[in-house]
């Protein structure tokens, strides 16, 4: 969490990986998830709202070094990647989720998980 001058509050995950395009949308939804976990609490909870950016700050590790009974280290690029907010989308993608949930029985494939 970054508490910004303006009152509001962005989420950020710090990721160990190398950067990849395609999966910038899952995280994406990870990201709306804990936003939508921090702004919708219970009464009397810690409420960290507004949330008003999210993003990724992606670490990709290319050396690491480290001292014999010492401290050790990771080193390589580091970027920076703005998630836009599309709340709409979330709750789209969250009701297609619970859709498949909510039957009675699996369905034959699930092309969100390929659970089968």
């Amino acid at each position: 969490m970054i508490a910004f001058d303006d009152g509001t509050y962005g989420v950020v995950d710090f990721m160990t990986s190398s950067r990849n395009s395609e999966h910038i949308p899952l995280y994406g939804r990870r990201l709306h998830a804990c936003a939508w976990a921090l702004t919708n609490v219970a009464r009397g909870k810690l409420a960290l709202s507004p949330v008003s950016r999210l993003g990724l700050l992606v670490l990709q590790p290319d050396v690491l070094g480290n001292r014999a009974n010492g401290p050790c280290a990771l080193s390589g690029s580091l970027s920076r990647i703005e998630i836009k907010r599309d709340d709409t989308g979330f709750r789209h993608c969250i009701e297609e989720v619970l859709d498949i949930l909510e039957q009675p029985t699996p369905p034959a494939s699930c092309g969100w998980c390929g659970y089968r």
